[in-house]
């Protein structure tokens, strides 16, 4: 008999929480603030009364675990998404990573070695590619900010954590080293020798193939908060690292003139 293939992805209900959480974080953050929520595609951006961008990133569920311990997804994008942003970092290399798979997962299935070893040299090409800090810069910019934002906030246990874009990608260049892991499967980035954001083939039924950046809410706060010496409790629920701590100072007594 055939392997049972597994399916990886969320029950409604799990869906709906995880959704639900999102929403509320955004509209919540919105209101500390005194900004507003601006709905995209599949994505929720806060902005604020100057006009400055802000994604709001929290985690998703891990079974068996609170949602404080879940990953976060930074993008999964298909083929399609690459070949049609022409300013997408890397992209022909993803595409290059993408065409080593067949179209459906049942071909896979029949013979997986075949394409395991036909990835690892776009895999390398990927890893050389991200090594330049220049390009590393780039490719974060984009998963992380669109090019457009300008803070990221992370939310853990009802604060909200913000961070200065420049600062965070300065951090990343820095701190983190690029390579693959054992089995030259994936693009993995290391943070004191330790797997701290991972690019991936996701190979699940009705996502085959698609291209997975995943990482973990309370790394990335580790990460950032190792590496800022300044932070400031603003509020109850909002902390400021570095350079935002001038932008808030100004952005919150103006408020009180």
């Amino acid at each position: 008999m055939g392997k049972t293939i597994k399916k990886h992805g969320m029950t409604t209900e799990k869906a709906r929480r995880v959704k639900l959480r999102g929403h509320n974080k955004e509209y919540l953050f919105a209101e500390l603030i005194g900004g507003k929520v601006v709905k995209g595609v599949n994505k929720i951006d806060v902005y604020d009364k100057n006009g400055r961008g802000y994604t709001v990133k929290g985690g998703s569920e891990v079974k068996g675990k609170s949602g404080t311990e879940g990953r976060w997804q930074l993008f999964m994008f298909g083929k399609r998404r690459f070949e049609n942003d022409l300013n997408f970092p890397a992209r022909e290399l993803f595409i290059e990573i993408l065409n080593s798979f067949p179209k459906t997962r049942e071909e896979y299935d029949k013979n997986p070695e075949i394409y395991k070893k036909r990835v690892k040299i776009p895999m390398i090409k990927l890893k050389n590619y991200l090594s330049d800090k220049t390009k590393m810069h780039s490719f974060f910019d984009k998963a992380i900010f669109n090019f457009r934002l300008d803070f990221l906030v992370i939310y853990h246990n009802d604060i909200f954590h913000i961070f200065d874009r420049e600062e965070i990608l300065d951090i990343f260049g820095k701190y983190l080293k690029v390579t693959t892991n054992k089995t030259t499967q994936k693009v993995v980035f290391q943070y004191k020798e330790k797997l701290w954001i991972e690019i991936e083939v996701r190979k699940t039924e009705g996502k085959f193939p698609s291209i997975l950046l995943i990482t973990n809410k309370l790394k990335i706060l580790k990460l950032l908060s190792d590496n800022i010496e300044k932070f400031e409790k603003r509020t109850r629920n909002i902390y400021t690292y570095g350079k935002t701590i001038d932008y808030f100072n100004d952005y919150f007594s103006a408020d009180k003139k």
